[in-house]
């Protein structure tokens, strides 16, 4: 795509630039890692701007202008009848193999206060996009979304090896989706292989305990011995949640649940901040609770989840059975 007042090599000239004003200021503040997100509908926006010093983390010391730059690429990076990005992933190693990482997609924003209807009209006015190509909660001016929404899918080999060990309509799931994000991004369904392998140090997770969803805030549901059981391991307890599939979906759909027993307002709260997370990233709670720390929405923070389901096991041990 050629945009306005650009050559035809606009779009590497921009990231690059990008790149070199992250990179350029991170070795004269001596920082080694930066991660930042951006979302945006409409004209408006949001994001965070993360670095590393020393191993410390510091939030938006970075200047302005770097975020600026973030958000103007959605507008560099736009394409005929796709739009542009609505979410945005930067990743900067600084030191051996200095690199910069950018993941773009188009899922739902999350913004303080809610984006509106005028924005989402906005956005197809300034990013028109064909009807194939507009997820349902644009498409719907923000007034519906998604039930399930498809992030990569699941190999052939592990449908073959896992679906016979769990109830039909999560089979189904997996064939349809894949791994996959429900409603607002707080329930992810998962790669039962991945997660498992994943999982090692953290459950008896296997044939006879197959994970099959987590949440944003690093809780995992396995199917063992006939029923759905919830393991929140911030909290390091456990519960049977149903033996009927399509109860459980129901639950899990439900705000209403969601709110009561998982957190959920906790959830949107934070995802407001950060938007919604990668399936395999999580919320954690900063120090651990069972450490001691605060449950303060404001000590939240997106990590790797599986790492952090980890290092929960190994500092404060693994949930009582249920």
């Amino acid at each position: 795509m050629t945009v306005p007042g650009f050559g035809p090599d606009a779009k590497e000239e921009k990231i690059k630039a990008l790149y070199q004003r992250l990179v350029g200021w991170m070795r004269e503040n001596r920082a080694d890692y930066l991660q930042a997100v951006v979302q945006a509908v409409g004209e408006r926006h949001g994001g965070w701007i993360r670095s590393y010093h020393d191993n410390r983390p510091y939030d938006n010391v970075a200047p302005a202008e770097l975020y600026d730059q973030m958000i103007a690429l959605r507008s560099v990076l736009a394409e005929p009848g796709s739009g542009a990005f609505t979410y945005a992933k930067f990743v900067v190693e600084v030191g051996t193999g200095t690199r910069m990482t950018m993941r773009q997609d188009s899922r739902e924003p999350q913004l303080d206060p809610p984006y509106t209807a005028q924005d989402c009209a906005r956005e197809l006015e300034l990013f028109p996009r064909d009807d194939g190509r507009t997820p349902t909660w644009l498409a719907s001016h923000g007034q519906r979304r998604d039930e399930v929404t498809s992030v990569r899918k699941i190999d052939d080999q592990v449908l073959e090896h896992y679906r016979p060990l769990v109830p039909e309509a999560i089979g189904d799931l997996w064939s349809q989706y894949g791994v996959a994000y429900f409603d607002d991004g707080m329930v992810r369904l998962v790669d039962p292989a991945h997660a498992v392998n994943r999982l090692q140090r953290v459950a008896p997770a296997g044939d006879d305990m197959v994970p099959v969803f987590t949440t944003a805030l690093g809780d995992v549901v396995y199917w063992r011995a006939g029923r759905f059981v919830f393991y929140d391991y911030r909290h390091r307890t456990s519960g049977e949640l149903e033996s009927n599939a399509l109860v459980a979906l129901y639950m899990l759909h439900s705000e209403d649940f969601r709110n009561e027993f998982m957190d959920g307002q906790t959830y949107r709260q934070v995802a407001c901040r950060y938007g919604i997370l990668d399936v395999d990233d999580c919320f954690a709670y900063v120090p651990l609770l069972r450490l001691g720390g605060p449950e303060d929405v404001n000590r939240l923070d997106p990590c790797e989840m599986w790492t952090h389901l980890d290092f929960i096991a190994q500092a404060t041990g693994t949930p009582k059975e249920p």
